[in-house]
């Protein structure tokens, strides 16, 4: 499971800000949309239709994130990339719910 958060990641600055790269310039080729949403209890497995790679990026509370076979605790600042068709769903680990943005796009192959 690819799981990307700003603590692992190279920081530099930019426009006088410290930023953290989690999708690098170029690496995306296509947006497909950008959504906000909450989790209260489990976003069922589910496939995405359209083909292309779907990002769950973790604004607060925390859960179990399963992708396909593997199943990994994620919390706030964590980046998930979604590989295109994977199965993929995220339970609620605790009483707070997970609120989260979701995009999907093409990422350009090295």
């Amino acid at each position: 499971m690819n799981v990307r958060n700003a603590s692992t990641s190279e920081m530099s600055l930019e426009h006088g800000v410290k930023i953290w790269e989690l999708v690098k310039e170029g690496e995306c080729k296509v947006v497909e949309h950008v959504e906000e949403f909450i989790v209260e209890k489990e976003l069922e497995l589910h496939r995405s239709k359209v083909p292309a790679e779907e990002f769950y990026y973790i604004l607060s509370g925390r859960g179990i994130m399963r992708v396909e076979n593997e199943e990994r605790e994620v919390g706030p600042g964590d980046l998930i990339i979604i590989p295109v068709g994977a199965l993929h769903g995220i339970k609620v680990k605790g009483t707070f719910p997970i609120h989260a943005l979701s995009w999907k796009c093409i990422l350009e192959k090295p």
